[in-house]
């Protein structure tokens, strides 16, 4: 069967291109939504420090949600697609 050599599953994730390119993607894409939200909300709204705090902590959970669909492979996207829409969802219709 052929495997496809973007989502995996890798024995070693972290030595695979495109773990690395889907890092460094959340990287740009986190920096942007900071610049983003400084811009519509007002440079007081949110303190640097919060900001940072936020980075790190999504940054390093998303290095571990990469790694872990990268060593499981398709069925761990769909798994993670699907927990990540429950969480969108539940917090849609909770908060």
């Amino acid at each position: 069967m052929h495997r496809s050599e973007f989502v995996g599953p890798f024995r070693r994730p972290h030595y695979a291109r495109a773990f690395w390119i889907w890092i460094g993607l959340m990287f740009v894409s986190l920096m942007c939504v900071a610049v983003v939200a400084q811009r519509l909300l007002g440079p007081r709204a949110l303190h640097s420090h919060s900001v940072v705090f936020c980075f790190a902590v999504t940054f390093g959970l998303g290095v571990a949600v990469f790694w872990l669909v990268f060593r499981f492979g398709r069925v761990a996207w769909l798994v993670m697609a699907l927990l990540m829409l429950s969480v969108a969802l539940a917090l849609r219709f909770f908060s």
